[in-house]
């Protein structure tokens, strides 16, 4: 690469740079000290107390939290440091489109379709596990992509090998149920490339021994209680389908009913059942989780004997839970609350903060006015998915290694439609980022030869 190249690309990345911060510091004015929820309080009163438990996965409290606080005991530094590395790979993502796909306007442009979506904006300051988990996917799948292009050669660079190890640790630390896509993607790589490289199999023997002596072992020693959602969680989708049974009048034998409302009251379930969100019932039942494990045998029995007796009503009450997955429709929660702590000795910037807030709140309401259906929909990032996998089909055929790239994304897909217990956003935030370099490499599979000659010359 000569001079000239070597100073246009650090003028196009300080643009791209500039194009990233401005959004990234209106959301953390907006959202001043950051935007949280009850999980987030529950994580950072862990950092500080010291007392830790699994329920939220430790590793993630202990990275995006407990890491930042020691610089500055505010729940702000956790909210820069998220930024910070979403930046990061946003930064990286500019380059991987350089170097392999795009000209500098084209990435122009798709970066700042990214950065101008409310969702971007407000979920890039929010402190859940699920934003920087699906920042995790998007990055195991930028790398997924390039390992696909180059038939394996890209992770012999000890750059790249650290980048997927990032990725890759935190796909399965920050969510539990990253376990699986963690998994799935480690053996499609051993299956594919295992004879032009040792490194997958021993990344993923070592990342996965080193996952259950941390979560055994370590928090025994370290006294960290490893108690997670477990079955009350997993039965989200199994518990939402019964509601449905049972209010949609299927027949329930007088002992069953019985049962139920020993688990939910009927009560209970007539009040604050709505289709496709279990969560309003859960949440005003007591001891919720307690009842289930109490009853999880008797609660599967029940199920499965409902579903047999109405195939309907499984099949369209799965449907209905699975909705935030592949159905095109606005989310319930967008741009509806704000938590914040406001702090007597702050008022300043708070002023400031709710000013940011009422502006942005208002361009919220414009873009959902005008590219409603392009930025705010649930679901929409599946069908994209789908698309993408359309288009390689059409070009290449039935070439499995052409869709590994697609692997993390739709194995997490599956993995929310057999769990997810709303219409909550966060749960599917990476349909959001995933499928834009998904496409990109689809329609790049998909005119290979034309876009290899015009970007010959505008390589990195």
């Amino acid at each position: 690469m000569d001079i000239d190249n070597i100073k246009i690309l650090k003028k196009e990345f300080i643009f791209y740079a500039i194009l990233i911060i401005i959004p990234l510091v209106i959301a953390i004015l907006a959202y001043y000290p950051a935007n949280c929820s009850t999980d987030t309080y529950t994580q950072w009163d862990q950092v500080q107390t010291g007392e830790y438990n699994n329920w939220h996965p430790v590793m993630e409290t202990l990275f995006m939290l407990k890491i930042p606080s020691l610089f500055y005991n505010n729940i702000i530094s956790a909210c820069i440091f998220q930024c910070i590395i979403i930046f990061l790979i946003l930064m990286y993502f500019c380059y991987f489109c350089r170097k392999n796909f795009l000209s500098y306007k084209q990435t122009l442009v798709i970066l700042l379709l990214i950065v101008i979506n409310p969702i971007f904006i407000k979920y890039s300051v929010t402190l859940w596990k699920d934003v920087i988990y699906s920042w995790c996917i998007f990055l195991g799948t930028l790398c997924l992509i390039d390992i696909s292009n180059t038939d394996g050669e890209w992770i012999k660079k000890i750059n790249n090998k650290i980048l997927f190890i990032f990725a890759s640790l935190g796909i399965l630390f920050f969510r539990h149920n990253g376990i699986i896509p963690f998994i799935l993607m480690n053996i499609a790589l051993i299956l594919f490339y295992n004879k032009k490289t040792k490194f997958f199999i021993i990344s993923f023997i070592v990342i996965l021994i080193s996952n259950f002596i941390i979560t055994g072992p370590v928090y025994k020693l370290c006294n960290i209680d490893n108690k997670t959602g477990g079955k009350p969680e997993m039965m989200g989708v199994i518990m939402g389908q019964i509601s449905y049974y049972y209010e949609n009048q299927a027949y329930f034998s007088e002992d069953e009913l019985e049962f139920l409302d020993k688990v939910i009251p009927l009560e209970t379930m007539d009040k604050y059942y709505i289709p496709g969100y279990f969560n309003s019932i859960k949440w005003n039942v007591d001891n919720y989780n307690e009842k289930v494990n109490e009853n999880f045998d008797g609660l599967i029995k029940l199920y499965i004997n409902k579903s047999i007796d109405n195939p309907k009503m499984f099949i369209n009450s799965f449907i209905c839970m699975s909705g935030p997955i592949w159905k095109i429709e606005r989310n319930l929660t967008e741009v509806n609350y704000k938590y914040r702590e406001d702090s007597g000795d702050e008022q300043g910037i708070n002023k400031v903060s709710n000013l940011v807030y009422n502006g942005l709140v208002n361009y919220n309401n414009n873009i959902n006015k005008f590219f409603r259906w392009v930025f705010i929909n649930i679901g929409q990032g599946f069908f994209l998915i789908i698309f993408g996998i359309f288009i390689i089909i059409i070009k290449k055929g039935i070439n499995i290694k052409k869709y590994l790239p697609f692997i993390l994304a739709l194995s997490n897909s599956l993995i929310m439609m057999l769990l997810i217990t709303g219409y909550e956003y966060r749960f599917v935030y990476y349909q959001s980022i995933v499928p834009i370099p998904l496409l990109i490499y689809s329609f790049y599979n998909y005119n290979k030869e034309k876009i290899e000659e015009k970007n010959k010359g505008d390589q990195l």
